[in-house]
C-alpha cells in the first residue's frame, strides 16, 4: 500500500520538475546571443511524459518545437500515476 508519504514526496518531485522548467525559462527569456555570440531568439523548455507521443508529436508538429527542446519525464516523476 502506497502511504501518504510517499504520495506527497512523488507530488514535490512533480512539482519541482514543472518549477525548474518554467525558472529556467523566466530566467533565460532575454537571452539573445548563442555561444558564437550572434543573436538567436530564446527557446523554451517543453515536459511530456515519457511514453506519451502524442503530446511530443503535437509539440513538434503542430507547433514547431524541435525536438531536442522536448524533455521526457517517466513514472518516477509522475504524481499521477501513482
Amino acid at each position: 500500500m502506497i502511504s501518504a508519504l510517499d504520495v506527497s514526496t512523488s507530488a514535490l518531485v512533480a512539482q519541482r520538475t514543472r518549477l525548474n522548467a518554467i525558472s529556467a525559462n523566466i530566467a533565460n527569456i532575454s537571452t539573445l546571443k548563442d555561444e558564437n555570440g550572434e543573436a538567436k531568439p530564446y527557446q523554451p523548455r517543453f515536459t511530456v511524459f515519457q511514453t506519451d507521443d502524442e503530446a511530443a508529436e503535437i509539440w513538434h508538429k503542430q507547433e514547431g518545437v524541435t525536438k531536442d527542446r522536448i524533455f521526457r519525464f517517466g513514472e518516477k516523476d509522475n504524481f499521477w500515476r501513482m
